[in-house]
């Protein structure tokens, strides 16, 4: 027991108690604070952080039990408070006696000043005093008589200088000097004054750094004298760990930093053997998995050994101090003061804390429970260059089979308690890189719409990811990677980390390029051995030596000996197992024979493909060969075979177990071997074959793919390509597809869309797109490009793009489709005479441009389409329209809207007399039959049919059917157009309203609708700053939503602009004008009507700056081109005309203003009337003009239909 006082108040006897209790409570002390509570602040104030939350003010009542803290420290200290009137001279006593034998190491006595009986009572519970006064002259005399007076008796008394000013000069020397004439010692222990500490509550060892100058070291050689020199405060640790631990080593570093311990990390074969001084720590993760020699090293050490999992510990370190972590994330927290000698700090709570190996906030691994051995010193090589200062990206390359893929995920695993998000992508192809990084868009819940591989790469550039990692498996180049990938910019605080697998060796700067090898000798042994139980080590030696010591091949091996030894074994000792129906053998002379007959059967094979091939065969090839005909002459027979062929042109991305158990596939595998007609068969046929580790088929989980290694799948194609049979294997596995595949409807059901995203995982590697493919499997190709487009977001639109221009090499209309026996394929009844697959193909394309703004495109290939369709089918079948529909479109695209009307108008009148009025796609046909009415100024037509077209909609699907509400928004855009500005603000302002009660997603038409809305606000002179706010926010998420180059968005960006200009904002809106611009040139070229309509916007703010001769270029080229374009009738050559007078105006040529003016006077009457707003504007500034005033006129608002 050691008791704090001093002679006067508020020197700092309490928080130095405090800080001591800290200190021993860090080096494994049990400390037990008896606080009398005489003279606030006391150890309650200063502990206060520490108390349990759910103490309450009730912990601070006298006479309670001792109340644990909250602390992350190898000891701990409790808390227990007193009055003065109750610890009396035989209550101290009593409490001595109890502490004999109690669970506390040192008790803290808080003594009081001046408080009557004070020295008896220390005297009768204290071993030690710690007698705290300042540094000033009267002090320092009254602590002198103090120890005078105590000399010779009980307690032993310490003397201890508090709030010392160390800048004081020469009255600190004077108080030093007469303190050591005093008798205090000739080395007095001195606290010194730290303003920080001394007007607050707070503790210097909770926040100061260990051996820090201050207040801590002083507090810490305090500690080290009152224990007579036991306890040395822990400076720094230093630990040794296995490899394969790498991740937890420095998970204890992070921790080290927190306590303020530093830490160096020692890999196992750099330890050496000297002994630690004085303040250093030497700790050894997982001793077992460390090697002899290093143990050695560990016991010379004396290092703590930490046990990370329940693994033994080796008989060579017995005796040596152990801490065991644990397994939850509390007793893993609680453990790290023990092994770090660290603390004291404040606990945390556990679910706040991720610990090595933990699950990321979001994370895709591919499932693989498989062993993995060795590799040590290669993720130690990746680790470092995966760390602060190095490039980020590193490179495993190495032929097939050398475990890239394996080392990849183990480091994912391992370290994936270190990242937020951990990804893995198979980068084969850009398609299926793509397809991962539309999957993280999803989990990351990033906009739908536009491009979500921009809108991934671009959230991880921002920094809002604070810690990533991408895996790209098998990657083909560089720039498929970089493309995909893009690094946190500098300054965003983000880290992202790039590990790329592949076969190629030429992976340039940022990227290390790390070389994987063969397994060395003992990993491959050791995998070997985890394959076969009970396998000598000889006999293992030289079944890895035969197969080159590469991962797959030893696991392949493995299987062929494993399943010989379960089909051959139950004629000798065997045990059977009943978890999973494997035996368990006894050691013994079986495993060496088995072994030797695998090796001798191994060579047999290599030497006779060598002599048939007139090469060295793969190891690979020789592997494969073997198993499967093991696999033929056992149960799963010939349709064995045939299953693990089919597997060879399916995706290494894994087969849905439904697909190798559908109807198509059973029939097919019944065609080899009738007795597996039977999907519970099938089932029996992937477990054998997965037996033979030709496949990993995970049965007892349902939604888990069927995979196939890379390099087995190359053999087995070999295999099929020496043996004639490549072609047509894949012919048959093609049409087994084909015939899986459900017909594509836009409404079709979940489990119908789900197939179909399972079948495009397998188009790019089973060689459907081939010349003379059979017309079911061309049909089926068909059918999986309408469903990439039906997806919604532009990378399945380009992936889309990429198959079907593919697809028309392949499909000449002169090459015809055959039959699977390779005979050309004749019509069948009520079929058309040629197959129309090529131009159905065109039409597919067509829709692609459409999709991404390309009008040449869609009209391109719409036009070549259509006379093969009418041919085939007349003019009335559904393939003709829908090529009528997208042509129309494409046409409106490229600015020719006349053209797009009379297409239109054709598809409208052939869809009402094939499917009738209430048919959904008659339905869309009005829809867009109205828009291109409106693109040729036909405003009062184009109201009428999409007023019927809402009608029609609302009176099946109900007021809030968002496509009635979104052709809505079309009409309102016709109100405007027509001068009708209030109802179209009525009818926007009832569409936002209902469009916000939907639950489904109806992003496009909410934002249609609030655009439409700011359109017709500013129109209705109601336009304020804080409206423009509201603007700007829509056009924000338009940007989000659908990307800067959507139409929608485009359409937002020239209302933006407009709200500048009636802001008198002019600057801004004439450089967002300009932009604008160039966007649409760029996206539509330079002729489109919507690209003059933007000139001649932006001549309108150049005009209000005073640039008037760019502003009259800009008009002037406008103006003519519409001319050209639309001619002299249509609304937008007359608005625009008459802005360009205003330009005319503006530079003081009025007669040609007057001219301009008066023409598009003369054509707006004609168009619209005399009491159209438009006109009434232009007569306005017509009568300005001829009175030459060039003030108050105003632009007429010129908008782009969205």
């Amino acid at each position: 027991m050691i008791a704090f006082y001093g002679a006067r108040t508020g020197v700092g006897k309490s928080t130095t108690l405090c800080n001591v209790a800290l200190i021993l409570a860090a080096a494994g002390r049990r400390v037990l604070i008896v606080d009398l509570g005489t003279e606030p602040p006391g150890p309650f104030s200063y502990l206060r952080e520490l108390l349990p939350d759910d103490l309450g003010e009730a912990g601070e009542e006298p006479g309670r039990r001792p109340v644990p803290l909250r602390l992350d420290a190898s000891g701990g200290v409790a808390l227990l408070r007193r009055t003065p009137e109750t610890f009396t001279v035989e209550e101290a006593a009593r409490l001595r006696a109890e502490l004999t034998g109690s669970p506390y190491d040192v008790v803290l006595l808080d003594a009081p000043a001046n408080a009557p009986g004070v020295r008896e009572m220390v005297s009768a519970a204290a071993d030690q005093l710690v007698l705290c006064f300042p540094m000033s002259p009267q002090a320092v005399e009254e602590a002198a008589r103090w120890i005078e007076s105590a000399r010779g008796a009980t307690p032993q008394i310490l003397p201890l200088a508090v709030r010392v000013d160390l800048g004081a000069g020469l009255p600190l020397a004077e108080a030093r000097h007469m303190a050591q004439a005093s008798g205090l010692g000739d080395d007095l222990l001195e606290i010194p004054y730290c303003a920080a500490y001394s007007v607050s509550e707070e503790l210097a060892v909770l926040h100061d750094r260990p051996g820090a100058e201050g207040l801590r070291g002083a507090y810490e050689q305090l500690v080290t004298t009152i224990t007579g020199g036991t306890v040395f405060p822990v400076r720094r640790v230093s630990i040794v760990y296995p490899s394969r631990r790498r991740h937890w080593a420095e998970w204890f570093a992070e921790q080290g930093t927190r306590h303020g311990i530093g830490v160096t990390l020692v890999r196992e074969e750099d330890l050496g053997g000297t002994p630690p001084p004085q303040g250093h720590r030497w700790v050894a993760l997982q001793p077992a998995e460390l090697g002899e020699a290093t143990r050695r090293r560990v016991r010379s050490l004396r290092a703590l050994l930490v046990r990370l999992d329940g693994e033994r510990l080796p008989d060579d370190l017995a005796g040596h101090e152990v801490v065991a972590l644990g397994e939850s994330p509390q007793e893993v927290l609680a453990a790290v003061p023990s092994v770090l000698g660290a603390g004291p700090a404040v606990r945390r709570k556990s679910e706040d804390e991720r610990l090595p190996g933990s699950r990321p906030g979001l994370e895709r691994l591919p499932r693989d429970d498989s062993e993995f051995r060795g590799r040590g010193t290669l993720l130690e090589d990746i680790r470092d260059l995966l760390s602060p200062g190095a490039s980020g990206h590193v490179a495993l390359v190495g032929p097939g089979g050398a475990g890239k893929t394996k080392t990849a995920l183990e480091y994912a695993r391992l370290f994936r308690g270190a990242y937020d998000v951990v990804w893995w992508l198979d980068a084969g192809h850009q398609d299926t890189i793509r397809a991962g990084l539309v999957d993280l868009a999803e989990h990351l819940l990033l906009s739908a719409q536009g491009d979500p591989v921009d809108a991934v790469r671009a959230h991880l550039a921002s920094g809002k990811v604070s810690r990533w990692l991408l895996v790209c498996d098998d990657a083909r180049s560089a720039e498929q990677v970089a493309a995909a990938v893009k690094p946190p910019a500098p300054g965003s605080g983000g880290v992202g980390h790039v590990l790329v697998t592949g076969r190629g060796y030429d992976w340039p700067e940022p990227f290390r390029q790390l070389t994987v090898r063969e397994m060395d000798r003992d990993g491959a042994i050791g995998l070997l051995r985890d394959l076969v139980k009970g396998i000598r080590e000889p006999d293992a030696e030289k079944v890895v030596a035969t197969v080159e010591k590469q991962p797959l091949a030893v696991r392949l091996a493995g299987a062929l000996i494993r399943r010989e030894l379960l089909e051959q074994g139950s004629g000798r000792t065997r045990q059977t197992d009943l978890t999973d129906g494997d035996g368990v053998w006894q050691r013994g002379q079986y495993e060496q024979e088995v072994a030797e007959r695998f090796v001798t059967e191994f060579g047999e094979e290599s030497r006779r493909q060598g002599r048939r091939y007139g090469e060295q065969p793969d190891v690979y090839d020789v592997l494969v060969e073997l198993a499967v005909q093991k696999l033929k002459e056992g149960v799963a027979g010939r349709a064995g075979e045939w299953l693990v062929e089919a597997c060879a042109f399916l995706s290494p991305q894994g087969i849905g177990p439904g697909l190798l158990r559908s109807t198509s596939m059973l029939a097919r595998i019944a065609e080899v071997d009738q007795r597996l007609s039977a999907p519970t068969l099938i089932d029996a046929v992937l477990r054998e074959t997965d037996r033979y580790a030709l496949i990993r088929a995970e049965l007892g989980l349902p939604a888990e793919p069927v995979r196939m290694h890379r390099v087995v799948q190359e053999s087995v194609r070999t295999r099929l390509s020496r043996a004639g049979l490549l072609d047509r294997r894949r012919l048959e596995i093609t049409s087994v597809l084909a015939a899986s595949a459900p017909r594509y409807m836009e409404d079709m059901a979940t489990g119908d869309r789900d197939l179909l995203a399972e079948l495009d995982r397998h188009l790019p590697t089973c060689g459907a797109i081939t010349p003379g493919a059979p017309a079911e499997v061309r049909q089926w190709v068909l059918t999986q490009l309408r469903f990439l487009l039906s997806v919604g977001h532009v990378s399945a639109v380009h992936r889309a793009r990429r198959l079907a221009e593919e697809a028309r090499s392949a499909w000449s209309p002169t090459v015809p489709a055959t039959h699977q026996d390779g005979m050309a394929q004749d019509a069948g009844a009520g079929q058309p005479a040629r197959s129309t697959a090529h131009e159905e193909l065109l039409v597919i394309l067509a829709r692609v441009h459409l999709r991404l703004s390309e009008g040449d495109g869609v009209v391109v290939n719409a036009e070549r389409a259509l006379p093969g369709l009418t041919r085939a089918y007349g003019t009335l079948h559904p393939l003709v329209l829908e090529a009528t529909t997208i042509l129309a479109a494409g046409l409106r695209l490229t600015g020719d809207f006349s053209g797009a009307y009379d297409q239109a108008a054709r598809t409208l009148q052939g869809l009402r007399e094939l499917f009738g009025a209430n048919h959904p796609e008659v339905g869309r046909a009005m829809n867009n039959f109205a828009r291109a009415a409106g693109h040729i100024g036909q405003f009062e037509e184009a109201v009428r049919v999409a007023t019927d077209r809402v009608r029609r909609r609302k009176s099946l699907f109900g007021e809030n059917d968002r496509f009635a509400l979104h052709t809505a928004c079309n009409i309102a855009y016709f109100y405007r157009e027509l001068g009708r500005l209030e109802d179209a603000r009525n009818l926007l302002r009832q569409a936002v309203r209902r469009l916000s009660w939907l639950d489904s997603p109806a992003e496009l038409e909410r934002l249609t609708a609030r655009l439409g809305l700011a359109v017709t606000e500013r129109r209705l002179g109601r336009l304020t700053t804080g409206l423009l706010q509201g603007n700007d926010q829509t056009l924000a998420e338009l940007h989000a939503e659908f990307g800067p180059s959507h139409p929608l968005t485009m359409a937002g960006e020239v209302s933006a602009n407009a709200d500048r200009h009636v802001l008198r904002m002019w600057p801004e809106a004439a450089a967002g004008a300009a932009r604008t611009l160039r966007r649409f040139r760029g996206l539509m070229g330079d002729d489109h009507p919507f690209t003059h309509i933007c000139r001649a916007n932006l001549a309108v703010y150049l005009t209000a700056l005073g640039e008037f001769g760019d502003a009259e270029s800009h008009s002037t080229r406008a103006m003519d081109g519409l001319l050209a374009r639309l001619g002299d009738l249509h609304p937008f050559y007359l608005a625009v005309t008459a802005n360009h007078a205003g330009v005319l105006a503006a530079r003081g040529r009025w007669d040609e203003a007057i001219e301009r003016e008066r023409t598009a006077l003369s054509g707006l009457v004609t168009v619209h009337g005399h009491g159209h707003p438009t006109t009434r504007l232009v007569k306005a500034n017509l009568s300005r003009t001829e009175s030459h005033q060039v003030t108050g006129r105003e632009a007429v608002d010129i908008e782009i239909p969205s």
